[in-house]
């Protein structure tokens, strides 16, 4: 279901198919990584959000910050320091 939210993205002009590629190379990562299969259900929020969020850094388009409560929201997950130590380890295996 993932490839069909992407392909939404791709087919209303808001990604491009580089940055598919790359999402979807995330969502594998994150797979084998966590061993927590991705889908519409856990997922479809993130995917959409970093597809679009990395489409527009590809374009040197500005990316919005996050607003404050969100922020604390998301810092105090308790997956949160694993989630930004995966992402870390992604981005340093990318061309990005």
């Amino acid at each position: 279901m993932l490839d069909f939210r992407l392909q939404l993205l791709k087919d209303s002009g808001q990604i491009g198919a580089a940055t598919e590629a790359q999402v979807k190379a995330l969502i594998l990562y994150l797979e084998e990584r966590t061993g927590i299969a991705l889908n519409e259900e856990n997922a479809a929020m993130l995917v959409t959000h970093f597809s679009i969020a990395l489409e527009r850094g590809s374009r040197n388009e500005e990316v919005g910050a996050m607003e404050d409560l969100t922020r604390v929201q998301v810092r105090e997950s308790p997956h949160y320091l694993r989630a930004t130590s995966l992402l870390d380890e992604w981005l340093s295996e990318q061309a990005l």
